[in-house]
């Protein structure tokens, strides 16, 4: 197969992919949601509880990076680059700027008053806090033009000579001598710090029929791969709980997280073509991944204070998953109403 190609048509709907998505954007939920269990202490069972929730969905955002990169190559040997930039900074860009203004003016409108403060906003994502994974997705769109014309060979080469000085940098800002740039979001804004994933999701398209067989003839090896390194997931963070680190225990950006993140992404490639699955509520999410991830920052504060009211511990793990639930919910009949009302082609412009 050619090694080398850009995105440039748009491909039929995968139900497989829409579901992967889907179950990935529960899992962003969670982690802001989760985010209520910082009120405690180190020592309180929320905090424990906020700490155990994360461990099962920080792979969130390395799974959707992965199939950012996966999605980008194509087997025709496309190479428009003018074509695919205009497309996908066209998908990425409009919809991240509008909920972006919308944001800035709810938040402080005065603001608009500053245009270059609100330039900043945008290139780095503070016009809501987790907004930090838009820049990094346009960093990754900017050189994926170079990153597909590498073999494969030289793409994990090139990974490593990018990412290996970045992860150091920032347990170094982080743990031995904490520094601004060790404090989110800026640790999580180079895409040097995810772009394993975003070369694994290339690779993976490129060699699909290997995923496939390294899962089929080494299953086992594959299974106790994604046990030992979820399991380090939990020591690595509770180690950090208890030296009263606690941004280190819940992040993402954790050698472990990105270990198991990694062994998990390459099981999905590899399972994709084993079962078929069919239109249902999960896929139907996950075509709007991109739309909720951008809204539900909006929704979440008001399922809070519902779940509040109805007299649930603020913090505890019912609460986060309760305040999920409900904004997920929220959200997805929101905008299910939304594309009734004024269409689909109109409801692109706001990510779904």
């Amino acid at each position: 197969m050619q090694e080398t190609g850009i995105t440039v048509k748009q491909a039929r709907r995968s139900e497989f992919w829409d579901a992967v998505k889907g179950v990935a954007i529960i899992a962003v939920i969670l982690i802001h949601s989760s985010d209520s269990a910082r009120l405690y202490g180190d020592d309180s069972i929320e905090a424990m509880a906020g700490v155990l929730v994360r461990q099962f969905v920080n792979f969130a955002v390395p799974l959707f990076i992965a199939l950012s990169g996966y999605f980008a190559v194509t087997q025709t040997g496309d190479s428009r680059v003018l074509v695919y930039y205009k497309k996908r900074f066209l998908r990425i860009l409009l919809p991240y700027v509008l909920w972006s203004m919308l944001a800035i003016s709810l938040k402080d409108y005065t603001r608009f008053f500053m245009p270059m403060d609100v330039a900043v906003d945008l290139l780095l994502g503070r016009a809501v806090s987790v907004y930090y994974f838009i820049p990094v997705l346009l960093q990754l769109v900017v050189i994926t033009p170079f990153l597909i014309r590498l073999r494969s060979r030289n793409l994990i080469l090139f990974t490593l000579l990018l990412f290996v000085p970045t992860i150091c940098v920032s347990y170094y800002c982080r743990v031995v001598s904490p520094c601004v740039w060790g404090d989110f979001p800026y640790s999580a804004l180079p895409c040097s710090i995810w772009i394993p994933f975003y070369s694994l999701g290339i690779i993976a398209r490129r060699h699909e029929s290997l995923f496939e067989n390294v899962l089929r003839h080494k299953s086992k090896l594959v299974l106790v791969a994604l046990y030992v390194t979820f399991f380090a997931c939990f020591y690595e963070s509770f180690y950090y709980l208890v030296e009263e680190n606690r941004n280190i225990a819940t992040s993402q950006i954790k050698l472990s997280n990105f270990l198991f993140s990694g062994v998990l992404c390459g099981l999905i490639f590899g399972i994709k073509g084993r079962f078929e699955v069919k239109q249902g509520w999960l896929s139907e999410v996950g075509g709007m991944s991109y739309g909720i991830y951008l809204s539900h920052m909006f929704v979440l504060p008001v399922m809070r204070l519902l779940v509040n009211f109805v007299g649930v511990r603020e913090g505890n793990l019912a609460y986060i998953l309760l305040t999920a639930f409900f904004t997920l919910f929220a959200v997805f009949y929101l905008m299910k109403a939304a594309k009734r009302l004024l269409g689909s082609r109109s409801t692109l412009a706001l990510g779904f």
